[in-house]
């Protein structure tokens, strides 16, 4: 298997992603053109077999101090352990410190030094099976979930489908004052809205906006990526009937399934820091276990991703790196 550099159109990548069951919007080409417009540098990397795309995989050139460099990737499909050798050999030869990998599935870095790091990605999310139909999936929820859906349309509260970051933003600085999160910049979202695999609902109470979410769309599935809600008018429950809202307007448009994002690791029932809803059990301690309850109800199937970790190239230069960023 031999790799080059991908110079081809947008419909070839993405139609051999398809083909390869690869439905990340991470490693679509429409994310890598919007990432390149925030100024990160994209490399597509592909291989070829009997004329026709083997492997792909896309990633995200970081520069470093004197002139150093590594490449991350985000959910790509790694190769059997020979070939993943010579993947990564490909990657070495191009000058790269190291690699960083959140890959699909767990791999083997063989001859190369692997080290786990932080994850940027969720490691776990929540999935929908959309071939249900709305009876059927509405039975699966936790009647209380049910409820509060129910309860927010006999309010009166209506979700419209529009692009409008002026309505966003307002909404998400409310989000992250609240829950003490750190947010993208506002011409951030004003360009993620703007692509047109996102959609954007807003759920309003009257003219008052009360929640907004930003889906992704990618082959057959469809990503609940970005959300905001008021500090009003919470007792209207708007945040239930938007999501119910976003996974319908999922199967409208042919997806098979809708991912709620992530959720907190995974417990058994016993551990000690466990903590139950429903039919997910979860670590309590992790940063998202508030908004895994809300998900929780939606009885989602976990979805979960591989290790995040490092692959050194250079263990000097890796060594320098690590030493620089305890005192940066």
């Amino acid at each position: 298997m031999n790799f080059e550099i991908f110079k081809g159109i947008a419909e070839d990548w993405d139609k051999s992603l398809y083909l390869a069951k690869n439905e990340e919007f991470l490693q679509s080409y429409e994310w890598g053109e919007f990432q390149a417009s925030e100024g990160k540098s994209v490399l597509r990397i592909f291989a070829l077999n009997e004329g026709k795309m083997s492997y792909q995989a896309q990633g995200f050139v970081h520069s470093l101090p004197l002139g150093m460099k590594y490449l991350y990737f985000s959910h790509n499909l790694p190769l059997k352990s020979a070939e993943m050798g010579k993947f990564l050999d490909f990657l070495r030869k191009r000058g790269f410190v190291f690699a960083r990998f959140e890959p699909i599935e767990d791999f083997d870095g063989g001859k190369y030094k692997k080290v786990p790091t932080h994850h940027r990605q969720y490691q776990y999310t929540s999935l929908l099976d959309l071939s249900l139909r709305d009876d059927e999936l509405l039975k699966t929820f936790h009647e209380k979930t049910r409820y509060n859906i129910r309860l927010a349309a006999k309010k009166g509260v209506t979700i419209k489908n529009e692009k409008n970051a002026a309505v966003f933003w307002p909404l998400l600085k409310e989000t992250y004052q609240r829950d003490k999160i750190k947010s993208h910049s506002e011409k951030y979202y004003q360009d993620f809205i703007a692509l047109p695999g996102c959609t954007q609902l807003t759920a309003y109470f009257g003219d008052t906006a009360l929640a907004s979410v930003l889906l992704y769309t990618f082959g057959k599935t469809c990503v609940y990526v970005h959300g905001a809600s008021s500090n009003t008018n919470r007792n209207l429950m708007a945040p239930y009937l938007i999501q119910w809202e976003s996974l319908k307007y999922a199967r409208s448009q042919g997806c098979m399934y809708y991912d709620l994002g992530g959720v907190a690791k995974p417990l058994v029932s016993d551990s000690p820091n466990a903590e139950t809803f429903y039919t997910y059990t979860w670590d309590k301690t992790d940063k998202l276990s508030g908004v895994t309850r809300f998900k929780a109800g939606f009885s989602g199937t976990i979805k979960h991703y591989g290790e995040a970790s490092d692959i050194i190239f250079n263990s000097t230069k890796y060594m320098l790196y690590t030493l620089a960023r305890k005192f940066l």
